[in-house]
């Protein structure tokens, strides 16, 4: 292409970027945009050093080359920087000054404000002939934020490493004003090329947008930047052949298919954002950022749910659940999704597998989270959808006279050519329904566009040869609804917390915008409306929740109220009046009579299923209208760590949940990652661990519930640590001090079930909860055990310690008009199983390890009820899904105790399903009967059938992360915020596991951002590889191996002793030595419970507190954290943060966040240790 005209639009661009040059707008011509281009000219007020940057590709001068700016935090106050520099330029420095301080000529560095960033070595093919002969070259990769800059202000930089023959030249850009101020942008896709002269054409089309678009603040391009993203001759073209643009404009970018997840260019290329957590490759490839009043999500699709690799779907299954996320979470009014292979299109790629899944697929998703606009790229050609809606075009959408639509539904799906040579022709003899406009003009694109309040609209113009341009297609929408959308409380849950007469734990969501974390309660009338003028005010606290970043979870806790009183409570902001529903419980009145609602496994695949749950706890409490609680024996979800199901779950469930007291065991199907206590505020014991699930005690009437959690393991305990079984033990001896009549335990994974998991190494081991917690149930004296798991109705007879049926005599008795069988004074447990409240349903397990001996501990061990329905199509070894559910209604009347079994029948009551009896029995505990004889039950005892309550939105408890006695070091960030890509300033250590062994090849760290500190520690041989050649830089660090690589690294002498943990068991012999020396060096502990946990990862706070305690640097008790984050930091973590941070060893990972229960990578513990010995 012309270079004359690429340096006369370059002098256009820089002058109108400083000084302000409006835009012609939307649907003016080109003589207005010439016009606009020679006034700049002739106006030539700034320095042609501004735009003659110097660009020789070869980077061999030291100065910056590929510089790219990018949004990485608040555009108006924050701005990233990434560029490439020769490998033995190490420093990142990058100065900024207001652009009035400029005047053109030498910059002002007194007047500026400096940044300090990281910088990693990478390693890269230059070329074809490069990668053919294996031959990468080094280059040094930096990046920096620069912050708390002013909005709305133009800025001048220069970047370096602070020498100064290495300082790039002056360029300038300009934060973003504040509020939801209108803006332009440009759009362009696929710059695809193979030679600079192709980049040429890149250069040309974004020169033409400018001209036309002059105003536009920022630059999208939805993938395929280069043609293959593992090539730096093609990276040093892009950027360089538009320097004049990049280096003053921020670039958005998406992956697209020829940047690949395999190669690492494009995560050392840009600062992005990387805090989906979707584990997306590269890095930084999925992210989101707000400007004015649109949120831009971007999508990485070389991940579909097409794949044939179950990793790459669950990515993809990630990335749809931070989409649904961040769509739900923003206030913005505009929703855009950028991705680069588009489900709508015409040419090459229509047809292609996963375009189709697309299509089919995640359209419905963007139908789900009202998405306006979908900018994609891939198939070369230009295509403008009809707005879509359930993968229909709606065609009776039309625009207005003023060329706008109107308050459309539907996705509007965009496709602008390509900013490149390479174009596709549309499939011949194809109709496509879906496209109101497509074609291909033969000519690249760039489009313009302009957001405002309420309306969204663009200009697409073909680029000519001459750098001329003309305009193809334009469109807008106009929405006439509110831009802000009040933020939201969701699944609230009230749980027993404290005593249970005189206060009330509570849980919920809110977006991360909401600060406040307040509960009010008043006194609730009969009629049910609660005045809250003069309510009870109560404050909690908040923290992101764990599995779902772009949420805040709220717990509080309500106390000093009165027994055996309704009470009608909102949850919520009180500053700015932002509450829940109404919703009641009622405080116990510490009488012996009651009635609460058994059910399990709520779990829900989908949220069809979700709504059937939710169901079932509707229909539970409107048949058991005086349950005073509801009891869950686990699995409320599917998947604890989805968030999506926990919307579903209670969501569905929210009116039922506001209206009742939750008492949930975490199920195996929420034992990660502090999935259940995120969504309940229950009172732990002291030091217990919450990252399974939790376990926990409360009273109610004349009766002490007991709620285990089955998730943990020992080497004593099958799915239980030694911990738990000891305090299950004091805890209920406690409670038969102070005289509670009964006691009840609530088990997820319980002994006794006659379904799959009955016959579970984990239930019937030598170490099984059936030989070894069961034993103890008996010997404890526990009265009833209500159970999960199993998905099937069973209930048995008195359970001695021995495992055998007990001896107690059964009566009869009528009540209500129908039989109850009570078993009088049992010797031994009770165990129930109730069932399933959801859809999931087993098969009766017919294995010859049970036997007739086992099924006769049974009172109830029938077929499955859904069994008479047939096998699940999807699964032939279980019965038909979601046609039956159950619960259990008790009433615990002073000694006696009855229980009412209803199930749900779906096929029923012409699909009413109405709730009937199927089991009716109950316990009698007495010495004797007046006068002598058997004592009698009463004829007529409320009995109502307990419900399920799913807590529409539950509100997690803080983890609880140990507190070892040295915790290890979280890897150090510099002083000016780090971009999209992790890149540690000091990154933390990596494990020194296999350290004996012989030197493997470490195949897998080559332009890894830790490679060069990874060679290093090998040669400094405190670490080595796995056997198979790999080091796993990004694999979580454990406990083992970061004991072992410190001790190492510090060249302390192995001990022979041998630490009193509970768990020396699962200490390889690999790492005992150097374990036992740390413990000996006071450099680490175990936990509270005695174990050392030696597979459990490293957090960032253990990391760090362990590094501190190994430079033996000073603490300062009363230490302060200025980082974001603070208040998740563990309070004994925080002088061991502060005083690596003085000394430069431990920073921030971005957003001004410490993140100090994320787990640390070797790579990450390896970069440590090696600032640690500096």
């Amino acid at each position: 292409m012309l270079k004359t005209w690429s340096r006369a639009i370059s002098v256009v661009l820089a002058v109108i970027l400083l000084l302000g040059v409006l835009s012609p707008g939307l649907g003016t011509g080109r003589a207005q945009a010439a016009a606009n281009e020679e006034q700049a000219l002739n106006d030539g007020t700034i320095s042609q050093t501004v735009v003659e940057n110097v660009y020789d590709g070869t980077g061999a001068s030291g100065r910056p080359e590929s510089i790219t700016l990018s949004f990485n935090g608040d555009p108006s106050t924050s701005l990233g920087f990434a560029w490439y520099a020769p490998e033995q330029v190490t420093g990142t420095k990058l100065e900024v000054v207001e652009a009035s301080k400029w005047t053109g000529g030498a910059f002002p560095a007194d007047s500026a404000v400096s940044y300090e960033g990281t910088s990693v070595v990478t390693a890269v093919y230059e070329n074809l002939n490069d990668k053919n002969a294996n031959q990468r070259t080094n280059y040094s990769s930096h990046k920096v934020v620069a912050s708390n800059l002013k909005p709305a202000t133009a800025y001048a930089y220069r970047a370096g490493d602070g020498t100064e023959n290495n300082w790039s030249e002056v360029s300038t850009f300009t934060t973003e004003r504040t509020g939801r101020a209108d803006f332009d942008f440009l759009f362009t896709t696929d710059s695809q090329g193979t030679t600079q002269n192709d980049f040429e054409i890149w250069n040309t089309v974004l020169e033409a947008g400018i001209g036309k678009f002059p105003k536009s603040e920022f630059i999208v391009i939805s993938g395929d930047e280069v043609d293959h993203g593992d090539r730096e001759e093609q990276w040093k073209w892009f950027f360089g052949e538009a320097r004049k643009i990049l280096t003053t404009l921020p670039l958005m970018p998406a992956v697209g298919n020829h940047e690949s997840k395999n190669y690492g260019n494009f995560a050392t290329h840009f600062n992005l954002p990387n805090l989906a957590g979707t584990g997306a490759k590269p890095d930084g490839s999925v992210y989101a950022f707000d400007y004015g009043p649109v949120h831009f999500m971007v999508l990485n699709t070389e991940y579909s749910g097409s794949s044939q690799t179950q990793e790459t779907r669950e990515v993809y299954e990630k990335q749809v659940q931070w989409l649904r996320n961040e769509a739900k979470n923003t206030d913005q009014k505009w929703k855009v999704v950028v991705q680069h292979k588009a489900p709508y299109s015409v040419a090459s790629h229509v047809d292609d597998t996963d375009v189709k899944y697309f299509r089919e697929n995640l359209t419905k998703v963007f139908d789900e989270l009202d998405i306006d606009l979908v900018l994609s790229g891939h198939d070369h050609t230009y295509t403008r959808s009809y707005q879509m809606y359930e993968n229909k075009p709606l065609t009776d959408i039309k625009a207005g006279q003023d060329g706008f639509v109107q308050n459309p539904e539907g996705t509007l799906y965009l496709i602008t050519n390509a900013a490149g040579k390479k174009m596709y022709q549309p499939k011949p003899n194809r109709t496509f329904d879906y496209a109101a406009k497509y074609g291909q003009p033969n000519l690249p694109m760039f489009t313009g566009f302009r957001v405002t309040g309420d309306t969204l609209s663009y200009e697409t113009y073909t680029v000519n040869p001459d750098g001329t341009s003309d305009l193809y297609d334009q469109y807008g929408i106009r929405k006439t609804d509110p831009i802000v959308e009040t933020p939201k409380v969701s699944k609230v849950t009230a749980t027993f917390h404290g005593d249970s007469r005189t206060s009330r734990g509570f849980a919920w969501y809110t977006p991360q915008s909401v600060m406040g974390t307040d509960v009010q309660i008043a006194a609730s009338s009969v009629s049910g409306a609660a005045d809250f003028s003069n309510a009870l005010s109560f404050k909690g606290s908040s923290y992101t929740a764990t599995n779902s970043p772009t949420e805040k979870v709220h717990k509080a806790t309500a106390s000093g109220l009165a027994a055996g009183t309704t009470y009608a409570y909102r949850v919520g902001d009180a500053s700015i009046n932002m509450w829940s529903q109404t919703g009641t419980f009622r405080t116990d009145d510490g009488n012996t009579s009651f009635t609460f609602i058994d059910l399990a496994d709520t779990q829900a695949k989908e949220e069809d299923e979700a709504s059937l749950s939710a169901e079932t706890l509707r229909k539970a409490l409107a048949t058991v209208p005086n349950a005073e609680f509801v009891v869950h024996n686990g699995d409320i979800v599917d998947t604890g760590t989805n968030e999506e199901q926990w919307n579903w779950l209670l969501g569905h469930s929210q009116d039922s949940l506001l209206k009742t007291t939750i008492a949930p065991s975490a199920g195996n199907h929420e034992d990660e990652n502090y999935a259940f206590i995120d969504h309940f505020n229950l009172d732990t014991p002291a030091g217990s661990a919450t990252e399974t699930g939790a376990y926990y005690s409360y009273d109610y009437g004349n009766a002490h519930f007991v709620v285990l959690n089955s998730n943990e393991d020992s080497a004593e305990y099958a799915n239980f640590s030694a911990a738990q079984v000891q305090w299950l033990q004091d805890d209920v001896n406690a409670a038969k001090a102070k005289g509670a009549q009964w006691i009840v335990v609530n088990i997820h994974k319980g002994p006794y079930t006659t379904s799959n998991h009955a016959t579970d190494k984990d239930i019937i081991g030598p170490n099984g909860v059936r030989s070894k917690i069961a034993p103890l149930m008996a010997q404890l004296g526990i009265d009833f055990v209500v159970q999960g798991h199993d998905h099937i109705y069973a209930r048995t007879k008195p359970i001695t310690s021995d495992g055998t049926a007990g001896q107690a005599a059964v009566i009869k008795e009528s009540v209500g008009g129908e039989s109850v069988e009570y078993t009088v004074n049992p010797d031994g447990s009770i165990y129930l199983i109730p069932a399933t409240a959801g859809a999931k349903v087993y098969y009766k397990n017919q294995k010859p390890a049970l036997g007739d001996a086992y099924y006769a501990l049974f009172n109830r061990a029938e077929e499955n009820h859904a069994a008479k329905y047939g096998p699940d199509p999807t699964n032939a070894t279980r019965p038909v899904r979601g046609q039956v559910q159950n619960f259990v209604a008790i009433t615990i009347d002073g000694g006696r105790l009855t229980a009412t079994t209803y199930e749900i029948d779906q096929q029923k009551d012409n699909g009413a399903a109405i709730p009937f009896v199927i089991d009716r029995f109950g316990i009698v505990k007495q010495t004797a009967a007046p006068g002598g004889g058997t004592p009698s039950v009463p004829q007529d005892p409320n009995t109502p059938a307990p419900t399920f309550p799913v807590p529409s939105t539950p509100s997690p408890a803080a983890p609880v992360t140990p507190v070892p006695a040295a915790p290890a070091p979280t890897a150090p960030t510099p002083t000016a915020p780090t971009p999209t890509t992790p890149v540690p300033a000091v990154p933390t250590p990596g494990p020194a596991d296999n350290a004996g062994s012989a030197q493997p090849a470490l195949g897998d760290i080559a332009g890894h951002w830790a490679e060069s500190a990874v060679r290093r520690a090998v040669s400094a041989g405190f670490v080595n590889g796995y056997a198979n050649g790999d080091f796993r830089p990004n694999s979580p660090v454990t406990r083992a191996e970061f004991v072992t690589m410190i001790v190492r690294a510090l060249d302390l002498p192995a001990s022979t002793a041998t630490p009193s943990f509970t768990d020396n068991s699962r200490v390889g012999a690999w790492a005992a030595p150097q374990i036992a020396a740390a413990v000996e060096a006071g450099l680490i502990s175990g936990y509270s419970d005695g174990t050392f946990r030696p597979g459990s990862a490293m957090t960032r706070a253990e990391l760090t507190a362990t590094i501190v305690r190994a430079a033996k640097l000073p603490l300062d008790p009363s230490a302060k954290l200025s980082f974001a984050d603070a208040a998740d930091i563990p309070k004994w973590a925080v002088p061991y943060i502060a005083a690596a941070n003085k000394a430069g060893l431990a920073g921030g990972v971005g957003g001004e966040r410490f993140a100090p229960n994320k787990e640390a990578t070797r790579a990450e513990a390896v970069s440590m240790i090696l600032a640690m010995m500096k």
